[in-house]
């Protein structure tokens, strides 16, 4: 089974990337390609211990990315960019009616970047909320 790294729920405190099997998508599924994500309030929730997870569980919601293998999900070689937070919805859908506007560049929303190697402090610095931080982008 082919492999990918992702950042993986440890224990209360602990994410850490990891290398974990390749999923294959099943029907109405795609697999994407991740060429940068973004650290939610939902992933800082399940590493503080706020919402009960199990040890094992791959997090992160909010890629962007290139489909790499679609399953009957009508999904050609197209680039996604998408947040699936389900608390966040009707805020997320305000924030792009604002930069869809162009009243707020979404550029300046991400403070920090890190490379996916330096998961763990990124992380580490979204969930403390220091030095200005308010969008953390992680790029392979």
């Amino acid at each position: 089974m082919d492999k990918m790294q992702a950042a993986v729920f440890v224990e209360k405190g602990k994410i850490q990337l990891r290398e974990v099997p390749k999923p294959v998508p099943g029907p109405g599924e795609a697999l994407l390609q991740v060429t940068l994500t973004t650290i939610c309030g939902t992933d800082v929730h399940i590493l503080k211990g706020e919402y009960p997870v199990k040890p094992g569980l791959v997090v992160g919601h909010e890629p962007v990315g290139r489909v790499l293998d679609a399953f009957a999900a009508g999904l050609g070689d197209i680039t996604v960019v998408t947040t699936l937070c389900p608390g966040g919805k009707e805020r997320m859908r305000r924030l792009m009616a604002v930069i869809g506007a162009k009243r707020a560049p979404f550029r300046d929303l991400v403070t920090h970047s890190f490379r996916l190697a330096d998961i763990e402090a990124a992380y580490d610095l979204f969930s403390h909320q220091r030095d200005g931080v308010m969008k953390v982008a992680i790029r392979p």
